[in-house]
């Protein structure tokens, strides 16, 4: 989706609707004075959005040399609607983990299989997969059906230890990545519901499985707090409610609608994706990819057997054969 991603967004009803192009207009401009390509122009033909993100980043960080806080501003914002823009597409094919027969065997073949997977996309269309294949979980506890606190949202729902084992699905996504989060939003039906991640995990039964998927490209349901309120600030509200946002990386639905960021109890989050620049350093510096990152490096210097699936090699190493496949592979492997 790297050269095709307006073509795909604009041919959606909702993206081309004329109050979400208000949303985003800023982004259209941006594109139209650098490239210029109109939004017409955008829905018919390939734009590459590696060179966009790229560009942008390079002038984000000439304004930051320049200590103009105005153009470092108006940039960052761009950059930030840009990423809530792909984010918020790609979050609209996970309904097709669960229509498609495809798919749907997939899931069977990882969840059967259990192997460590390394992936560079943000969907969340495997968890999907591999939940389907679970199964659901047919108890329903009943702590789960009474009803919210009074002065909820703005109150929390109180969450017994029985309730922090559970699941909607008998695989449970938040034990799926290798990692564990600051805050993490249960997997189960019903409101929203919230727990710190130290307490969550520390359950007897909240062991990360053996079989994680590493996203070291990051996930459409990993974010940070961006410290910024969506909506005008409560008496209550002050302050998020587990002490601080800084460093924090929660793992929580993330729901965008018409250009809308995403939020939790008002606080605007930011999706902890690798965007697609050129240069991604800066990313891979962060302590969550960093861990990610050496985590698969591990994986693959002891891993027996390598599956890859979608990934593109160049034409001639392709066209070589079954030796050059071996070959590459072991190139691979070393340059780790």
């Amino acid at each position: 989706m790297i050269r095709d991603f307006f073509q795909t967004a604009l041919k959606m009803r909702r993206h081309s609707d004329e109050h979400y192009v208000r949303k985003v207009q800023i982004v259209y401009d941006y594109i139209q004075t650098y490239w210029r390509k109109d939004r017409a122009k955008l829905a018919s033909s390939p734009f590459d959005l590696e060179e966009c993100f790229t560009f942008l980043e390079s002038q984000a960080d000439e304004a930051l040399l320049k200590n103009d806080t105005q153009e470092y501003s108006r940039l960052e914002l761009v950059q930030f609607l840009l990423k809530s823009f792909l984010a918020e597409v790609l979050s609209e094919f996970e309904i097709f983990a669960s229509t498609s027969a495809t798919m749907r065997n997939f899931g069977r073949i990882l969840y059967t299989e259990k192997p460590t997977i390394l992936t560079f996309n943000y969907d969340c269309l495997l968890e999907a997969a591999i939940e389907s294949a679970s199964g659901v979980n047919p108890s329903i506890l009943k702590e789960m059906l009474k009803a919210p606190p009074e002065n909820w949202p703005y109150e929390r729902i109180q969450v017994s230890d029985e309730e922090l084992a559970y699941s909607h699905f008998n695989w449970n996504r938040l034990l799926g990545y290798g990692i564990s989060f600051d805050e993490v939003e249960l997997h189960r039906a019903g409101l929203r519901t919230f727990v710190e991640g130290h307490r969550f995990y520390s359950h007897a039964q909240n062991k990360l499985y053996s079989w994680p998927i590493l996203k070291l490209h990051g996930s459409l349901n990993w974010f940070r707090y961006l410290s910024i309120r969506k909506y005008p600030t409560f008496p209550r509200e002050e302050s998020p409610k587990f002490g601080g946002f800084k460093n924090e990386i929660l793992l929580v639905s993330g729901y965008w609608w018409f250009a809308e960021p995403p939020d939790l109890e008002g606080w605007i989050v930011d999706p902890i994706i690798v965007t697609p620049v050129l240069y991604k350093e800066k990313f891979y510096r962060q302590p969550i990819f960093e861990y990610l990152w050496e985590r698969a490096k591990s994986v693959l210097s002891r891993c027996r057997r390598l599956v890859i699936i979608g990934y593109s090699f160049s034409p001639q190493i392709s066209q070589q054969g079954d030796s050059s496949w071996r070959l590459s592979l072991d190139m691979i492997s070393k340059s780790w």
